[in-house]
């Protein structure tokens, strides 16, 4: 058996792990509760295993090591529900459900899966590394496609949830853009290692690649948070937004008034309907600054700009769908200023429960 020894790069990728365990406790032993930090945390500790996991298997020393075997096909699963929730903490304020705990249903799965290699002994593990006892390949092979899947899977349902809350404010869309860049980077590093390595051409150092990712993702949450705070402090769109209006000049009854004359205007005017209608936009028309306008729609509406578009535009859908039944259900989303049906259906299910078609129906 080869000497177990470190180079350059095994070294860095050892030291980018400790560094993600610091950034985790950093995280974690805040005074601030907010579930994002907790969920961040989580991300991060996960990825120093796993990278461990990998500085154990180059440098030889997983044979003397081996507690981490077949737990990073296991943690593959948790990635994708860790970044959807995450950004749901951050973007919905009725918080955590208990169905979202049927997110965690294949993590348990692959554990149940791999659990009678996971926790067996060190000798055993050890037999397992030096091929006296079998492993069932296919088995592993099965696996990583199913975590390529649900990564895949989640990176959608993120873009198609929260990609467009995140355009409301300034500071969560950049973090939204890197963090969500770097989800789409990692699925590519892993997706193209197990692509290639069914290829002659393939150099085993290329699995670096895959490390590589990880330890951006390490240092970037560290110097993002060494940035902006917030990161480490919990990202809330809606708590971040009443710590900047908290000593705002319109703060109380100027408030109050602006958002009285706000939904006069909309009653009479139905600016709502404009298909290009933006928070500059609406400002104009209201001859108001648009931060004192987004600052009265937060505090007196408690919702941001983009839901208190939506719900004027489904109201006014509802009428449509009941009073002009001869028109189709794209016509009515181009009517109350949806430039398609896909966005359409979707705002109408999340302030109804049901789509276009059913309320049509069952009224």
């Amino acid at each position: 058996m080869q000497k177990p020894s470190f180079d350059t790069w095994t070294i860095i990728f050892l030291f980018s792990a400790i560094q993600g365990f610091f950034v985790s406790s950093v995280l974690l032993f805040k005074k601030d509760k907010h579930p994002s930090r907790k969920i961040l945390a989580t991300i991060t500790i996960l990825f120093s295993l796993i990278l461990i996991d990998y500085v154990l298997y180059w440098t030889g020393y997983q044979y003397y090591y081996p507690y981490l075997i077949n737990v990073p096909l296991c943690l593959i699963f948790l990635f994708g529900p860790l970044f959807y929730l995450y950004f749901k903490s951050i973007f919905n304020k009725k918080g955590f459900e208990k169905l979202d705990l049927l997110h965690f249903l294949p993590f348990l799965v692959a554990l149940i899966a791999f659990g009678p290699v996971i926790f067996k002994s060190v000798s055993a593990k050890q037999d397992i590394l030096t091929g006296k006892s079998p492993v069932n390949q296919n088995l592993s092979i099965t696996f990583v496609w199913l975590g390529i899947a649900s990564m895949i899977t989640y990176c959608l349902l993120v873009f198609r949830h929260f990609y467009a809350l995140s355009l409301e404010n300034t500071e969560i869309r950049k973090w939204f853009r890197w963090l969500f860049g770097f989800f789409i980077g990692f699925i590519i590093s892993y997706l193209s290692y197990f692509i290639l390595v069914h290829f002659s051409f393939f150099n085993s150092a290329w699995d670096y690649s895959i490390s590589f990712c990880i330890m951006f993702f390490i240092f970037f949450v560290a110097w993002f948070g060494y940035m902006q705070p917030k990161v480490f402090c919990g990202f809330s769109v809606f708590e971040q937004e009443k710590i900047k209006y908290k000593s705002s000049p319109i703060s109380g009854d100027p408030g109050k008034e602006i958002t009285e004359n706000l939904q006069k205007r909309m009653a009479e005017k139905k600016y709502f309907l404009y298909s290009d209608l933006s928070l500059e936009k609406l400002s104009e028309l209201m001859e108001t600054n648009k931060h004192y306008l987004s600052q009265a729609i937060n505090e007196n509406l408690e919702m941001n700009f983009f839901e208190y578009i939506n719900t004027l535009r489904i109201k006014e859908a509802k009428e449509l769908l009941i009073s002009k039944r001869d028109l189709t259900i794209i016509e009515i989303a181009y009517q109350v200023g949806y430039n398609n049906k896909v966005s359409f259906n979707k705002a109408f299910k999340n302030i109804t429960g049901v789509t276009p078609t059913d309320y049509r129906n069952s009224n």
